[in-house]
């Protein structure tokens, strides 16, 4: 999988992999007490006080057992009430969690539909589970042929037609298809739902997870193998300008260095300018210049009495300001900051530079040796 989550994620609503896709909550924001779901644009309300952490993918969420740690999503109604389901999901599995069934996903106030790690139960040990509230008899399903490993990450997908009682769920595990146990038969029909969703436990927080979660995602159709397999192999191929990923390059765990260049050929679109201001954190992107973020950044007054050449020399101690081109300056930094590149510093050009910059999730600071 690729190593790390777009700093600002967009989707690309033309790739056909987004079809029926009514929640996805990428957790990119890296603090705060919000998280925005990007499908809907709902912002989801952070309780508890979970840790922002920096992982393998980028920024997480850390979940901990009998904390009340909760994420909790206002639903719109493309998302309530559906005859047919799929959740996608990447958590790190810390420990059991409360009551050793820690829930990563949940939706409804009575839990319509939910995602969980199972100790034991049905016979099974350390296995994904699904849970659906039926009338008469609710549904559990779990995945016998897999044995989670604690600590680990895992890529998890859950595709079910719960409208209908007797159908039973597929799931897939880091891309491989598994064999569903159907742990009790769900009877009657599902329990009608327009209530919230909820990450890191369920509306009661008595399943708490124990753990990190990556990202979280919802349609409202089944998914196929090919899209699951494609899914584990690249979760942000389709969000706008995505990342080049090289699997020769990297193996989707951290690098003893600190971060591992994914070159090659793909770059975003986006201008130095707009790149600069993500990298402060500033919007709108284009409301100062690269020269005013950086002075800004570094103190200086007048903002534009000197270039991005003079102000990148001041932060880093080069003298004559003009001896060094800004991105053999930037280059130089970003290898002292651990990223790795294939080529020397003249074969990039500054928005080159800059975009691999935002794609590391490093900030303005950072990259001005503040």
């Amino acid at each position: 999988m690729p190593t790390i989550k777009p700093t600002i994620p967009e989707i690309n609503w033309r790739n056909p992999i987004t079809k029926g896709l009514v929640f996805d909550a990428p957790l990119f924001e890296g603090g705060g007490l919000r998280t925005l779901d990007i499908a809907s644009k709902v912002k989801g309300v952070i309780s508890g006080a979970p840790a922002w952490v920096r992982g393998p993918w980028g920024w997480e969420l850390k979940f901990t057992a009998a904390s009340n740690h909760l994420v909790t999503f206002t639903t719109i109604p493309i998302q309530n009430d559906l005859p047919v389901i799929s959740i996608e999901a990447l958590v790190y599995l810390n420990g059991a969690g409360e009551s050793s069934n820690g829930r990563f996903f949940s939706k409804g106030a009575t839990t319509r539909q939910s995602l969980f790690y199972q100790t034991a139960a049905f016979a099974q040990n350390n296995f994904l589970g699904a849970f659906s509230t039926f009338s008469v008899l609710a549904g559990s399903w779990g995945t016998p042929g897999e044995t989670f490993t604690i600590p680990g990450y895992y890529h998890c997908i859950y595709t079910h037609a719960v409208a209908t009682a007797a159908a039973v769920p597929n799931f897939w595990l880091n891309g491989k298809k598994q064999i569903t146990s159907n742990n009790q038969s769900s009877v009657g029909t599902i329990q009608a739902d327009t209530a919230a969703l909820y990450l890191g436990s369920q509306a009661t927080s008595a399943r708490d997870w124990d753990g990190n979660i990556v990202y979280a995602r919802m349609w409202n159709r089944l998914l196929n193998d090919q899209e699951a397999i494609k899914l584990h192999q690249n979760p942000w191929r389709f969000y706008k300008k995505p990342l080049a990923f090289n699997p020769t390059l990297s193996t989707g765990a951290p690098a003893a260095a600190g971060y591992v260049d994914v070159d090659q050929a793909q770059y975003t679109n986006r201008s130095p300018q707009e790149l600069i201001n993500i990298l402060a954190g500033y919007n709108p992107l284009t409301g100062n210049s690269m020269q005013e973020t950086i002075a800004i950044a570094l103190g200086v007054q007048p903002r534009t009495g000197k270039s991005v050449q003079e102000l990148l020399a001041q932060a880093y101690g080069i003298l004559p300001a003009t001896s060094q081109a800004p991105n053999q300056m930037l280059y130089n930094r970003l290898v002292a900051l651990g990223v790795t590149f294939p080529s020397p510093w003249s074969s990039y050009s500054l928005q080159q530079l800059l975009d691999k910059a935002v794609a590391q999730s490093f900030t303005l600071a950072q990259i001005l040796n503040q």
